[in-house]
């Protein structure tokens, strides 16, 4: 009578191997079937904007697949090319001051326009800056982007030079918050603004290349650098070298040696 050998598990090597590939595989496969399926939905959906007779109704029916999109591709084509010529600019203005009268349907279309806008603006325009404030509170530092200074009624009630950044929130940086800080605690950063924006993606996993001492600028007020500059002459980083003291009164070294 033979006793049955005890199955031996597979190695841990092993195991982990079948894990890593899986996620790797994973990872892989799934960006690309949401893609492609929010583009399918897309495509379906512009292909079902115009009528069926347009999309060739006759011939098979609910018209040939992609007609519509391509027509609704061409149409929208047609109109940027009119509206980037003088009569389209003139037609377009008109419409638009006339959009904005009708209520209700003001709100809703200034709303898309600067969501529009926003979304396809170049990201360089949209951000002038990386920046570091501390946030939520005190020693916890938090990364923003720089946006455009807000206008002089707001900076009459705040009572003090303020900077308008936007917190992106981790990993999706399409939302987040809106903040208004004075100018004096935020920290502008050299980095470029692609690299800040893969950090915030990534949670902080990617990691641009370290650069010079010193690219961490506090904005000082009175500063002739404009505020989403960042350092880069040598007499701003002698001049920041320097020891502070009081005003009128000689520093520690250059003391009275008799006291």
């Amino acid at each position: 009578m033979t006793s049955e050998e005890p199955k031996k598990p597979l190695p841990k090597v092993l195991k982990g191997n079948l894990r890593r590939h899986f996620l790797t595989g994973l990872l892989v496969v799934t960006p690309t079937v949401v893609a492609a399926w929010i583009l399918y939905r897309l495509f379906a959906f512009t292909d079902g904007l115009l009528w069926e007779n347009i999309r060739f109704g006759w011939v098979r029916p609910g018209g040939i697949p992609g007609v519509g999109a391509v027509t609704v591709l061409a149409l929208i084509l047609l109109v940027g090319v009119l509206v980037n010529n003088y009569l389209g600019r003139r037609l377009y203005g008109f419409w638009e001051s006339m959009a904005v009268r009708i209520p209700l349907f003001n709100k809703i279309y200034l709303a898309v326009k600067q969501i529009g806008e926003a979304l396809l603006a170049n990201e360089k325009n949209v951000f002038r800056a990386v920046g570091l404030i501390e946030y939520p509170r005190r020693g916890m530092w938090a990364m923003v982007f720089l946006t455009e200074p807000p206008g002089s009624e707001i900076q009459k009630h705040v009572g003090e030079s303020a900077m308008s950044v936007f917190l992106p929130t981790t990993p999706n940086p399409t939302s987040g918050f809106f903040l208004m800080v004075p100018e004096k605690d935020i920290r502008v950063l050299s980095m470029p603004v692609e690299d800040g924006m893969k950090m915030v993606i990534s949670g902080g996993s990617f990691v641009p290349v370290e650069s010079a001492p010193g690219d961490i600028v506090p904005i000082k007020e009175g500063s002739k650098r404009r505020w989403w500059q960042s350092r880069g002459s040598a007499s701003d980083a002698a001049s920041d070298s320097a020891p502070d003291s009081p005003s009128g009164s000689p520093p520690d070294s250059a003391s009275d040696p008799s006291s």
